[in-house]
């Protein structure tokens, strides 16, 4: 089984109730094939510490963090806490979606994020799992990332995008899951 851990990334300076429709998206989102057991923190919520957070990835054991960030202003609390969990669980990959991944270039060079997710995240985010699954968590080399569209990593220490994944108009919008 897969162990994801979503987490979504304070707001503004004070807590909010806002149902984290990002979250629940991604979350409904996931192909079910795959076997992924999710737990979410509502950071924006909780407004935990770096240690109750720490103790939360101590407990879970996920192999992917995943990082829901709606504002560039929280970019400074994204990177110190994508640096301090980077150095203590060196193995977790760490994503990165929303709509702060529009510095995906940043992100990618100041901060422990391994991925961003542009776009359409419900397929991309699938993919990567899966492609991620194919390398035991432990990504080699980037070659095998540069064709599931809606992902930026670095290539050689440069950002890559690979593209933008089209949207499926087939299925349309999924109900929001507020649980």
């Amino acid at each position: 089984m897969i162990k994801i851990l979503l987490l979504n990334l304070p707001a503004s300076s004070f807590p909010s109730d806002y149902p984290p429709v990002a979250i629940s998206r991604v979350i409904e989102g996931l192909d079910p094939s795959l076997n992924c057991e999710v737990s979410f923190f509502n950071l924006d919520y909780y407004r935990p510490t770096f240690v109750e957070i720490k103790n939360r990835i101590q407990s879970f054991s996920p192999q992917i963090i995943g990082f829901s960030g709606i504002l560039t202003t929280t970019y400074a609390y994204l990177k110190k806490l994508s640096k301090f969990i980077k150095e203590r669980f060196p193995n977790i990959i760490q994503v990165l979606g929303g709509e702060m991944a529009v510095i995906s270039n940043i992100i990618l060079l100041k901060t422990g994020v391994d991925f961003c997710v542009i776009g359409e995240s419900e397929p991309t985010f699938s993919n990567l799992i899966r492609g991620l699954q194919q390398d035991n968590f432990k990504p080699k080399s980037t070659e095998n990332y540069m064709n599931i569209k809606g992902l930026v990593f670095l290539r050689n220490n440069v950002p890559y995008f690979t593209g933008y994944e089209k949207e499926n108009t087939q299925i349309g919008l999924k109900q929001f899951n507020y649980r």
